[in-house]
């Protein structure tokens, strides 16, 4: 027999890796917070266990953050007027983590999701408070967590009234080659005896607030 020539160049392996898209098309929400820890549940999929999510280039990113006055759940919050309140009062933060990455692992899928936070007065470099891991979203699931969201609740005792950013730096632990996603939420503290600083409340009638995220902010 004549062996058949074999090619210099033999065609390698293909290996999945699964991104997550940047729309999501679930209804069961996830959640976590600083002082409460985790709010939700893994997000049931509607597609079977042969249609993951489909794969993104672009690494991690982030919808826009929202300072809130409540939030209820997946796209469910109400904006806090103005982002101002005083330092009694606990920083209310919503956002979506966008193109994570999740693995197989057997029959699960898992994600991994790490955020830091910095609070600095506006346009100052100094950092007046910070947090490494202030979440740590690690979750095993049935089926791809497709649909999340992030919150943040943040203690402001001790901070004088005046103009804040807090940097939100989110990390995916599972893909240590893309890069931290950050930005910067502004917000107001005033003094607690001084309501008058504070935007008017919305008169019965109003139209209520939108409660949409607007598109992901530039990288920084």
């Amino acid at each position: 027999m004549i062996p058949r020539p074999t090619s210099p160049h033999p065609r390698p392996r293909a290996v999945a890796r699964l991104l997550l898209p940047s729309f999501v098309l679930l209804l069961a929400p996830l959640s976590w917070g600083q002082d409460d820890g985790p709010s939700g549940r893994p997000g049931g999929a509607q597609a079977g266990r042969d249609d993951p999510p489909t794969p993104k280039a672009g690494g991690l990113r982030m919808s826009r953050a929202v300072v809130c006055s409540t939030i209820d759940g997946y796209e469910n919050y109400k904006p806090l007027p103005g982002a101002t309140q005083t330092s009694e009062e606990k920083l209310l933060v919503y956002y979506r983590p966008l193109r994570y990455k999740v693995e197989s692992v057997g029959d699960m899928y898992h994600a991994h999701l790490t955020q830091d936070a910095e609070i600095r007065k506006k346009g100052s470099k100094g950092v007046v408070r910070q947090k490494q891991k202030l979440l740590n979203y690690n979750p095993k699931t049935k089926d791809p967590p497709r649909q999340i969201y992030l919150r943040n609740t943040i203690s402001l005792k001790g901070l004088a009234p005046g103009d804040y950013e807090l940097t939100i730096i989110l990390h995916d632990e599972l893909d240590k080659a893309s890069p931290p996603s950050r930005q910067v939420v502004k917000f107001t503290i005033v003094p607690p005896d001084d309501p008058g600083k504070r935007p008017a409340p919305s008169k019965p009638g109003d139209l209520p607030p939108t409660a949409k995220s607007e598109d992901p902010p530039p990288e920084r």
